[in-house]
């Protein structure tokens, strides 16, 4: 991922930027908006670094970046609504071929917020080329990307993260949400410290882990390593497994589905509960209600299934 210290070459391309800013009082509230247009070329970088906020990511169809921010403050005074709003810094910048976009809120000003005021929502929307990077961040607030075939790294310190349709390696964290991955492909590192992850018709090779909360796989291809310190853990998997797999509970049961032909070497155990599965296996070791380790079919790729407290289950698809 490119970093903001980067030297930039010189590509001499022309930045079209208009900047609006409205503010009109809405239901008791104001709202504030600053938009902006960029003429850039693909695989370049967008850097979104926000005090606050939601960042949505969309795609265009054009060689444009189109940025809407919107800030709408709720409260009776209309002069302390103004106020909060006026400690927004909204700065945008075109460095070449990539564009970085700060959201500054004025220290002294979250004293507004701690007495009474109410942020009804803070939305920044970015739309960017089919083929561009993202380094996304914000100290309050929920990230999606949509659409994008790039390098995403996306970072919250409270909020959920989505990720819909993207083809390149994905890099998200948040403190305090879930994480969905829709329709997903390449190398995926995500990490939630309390939330649960869903991952649907994804095919590559993922890690994703989460310190409380369940974790939901389904139609997956690829290889995974997923782990969570509470929580069940249900994964379907899409024909031949391509890699060993992991998944780990520390609360929870685990079930797994796998196609009736893949051939799989299986490691299950748990401390607290019994492994059963639908398939015939050749057993390696002891026999015992708590733990199977064998060859379904021809044997080939590991799934290695552990858990503190809670049943296994193997199941043909």
């Amino acid at each position: 991922m490119k970093s903001i210290h980067r030297e930039f070459f010189k590509t001499g391309l022309i930045t079209s930027i208009l900047i609006i800013f409205m503010v009109f009082p809405v239901f008791g509230g104001m709202v504030k908006n600053w938009n902006e247009s960029f003429e850039v070329e693909p695989n370049g970088n967008l850097i979104v670094e926000a005090d606050i906020g939601s960042i949505r990511i969309s795609t265009g169809g054009n060689n444009r970046i189109l940025a809407d921010i919107e800030a709408e403050v709720d409260t009776r005074n209309e002069d302390k609504a103004q106020a909060i709003l006026d400690r927004f810094q909204v700065k945008f910048e075109q460095r070449d071929n990539s564009v970085i976009i700060t959201l500054e809120y004025d220290r002294d000003g979250w004293s507004f917020l701690r007495h009474g005021d109410n942020f009804r929502s803070i939305d920044i929307n970015v739309s960017v080329p089919v083929e561009y990077d993202v380094e996304l961040s914000t100290a309050g607030g929920g990230i999606s990307v949509e659409d994008l075939k790039g390098d995403i790294d996306a970072e919250t310190s409270g909020g959920s993260l989505h990720f819909y349709r993207t083809d390149g390696p994905i890099n998200g964290h948040t403190s305090g949400g879930g994480i969905s991955l829709n329709q997903c492909q390449g190398k995926i590192d995500i990490e939630t410290s309390g939330g649960g992850i869903e991952i649907n018709q994804v095919d590559g090779v993922v890690e994703a882990h989460t310190s409380g909360g369940g974790i939901d796989i389904d139609d997956f291809k690829g290889s995974i390593d997923a782990s969570t310190s509470g929580g069940g853990i249900s994964a379907s998997f899409i024909g031949q497994p391509e890699d060993d797999c992991q998944l780990t509970t520390s609360g929870g049961g685990i079930e797994i589905y796998l196609d009736k032909n893949a051939n799989i070497n299986i490691d299950a155990e748990t401390s607290i509960g019994r492994v059963e599965t639908d398939f015939p296996i050749t057993l390696r070791g002891r026999i015992d209600k708590s733990s199977i380790r064998g060859e379904i079919n021809d044997g080939g790729p590991e799934i290695y299934l552990r858990t503190s407290a809670g049943n296994i289950y193997i199941y043909e698809n």
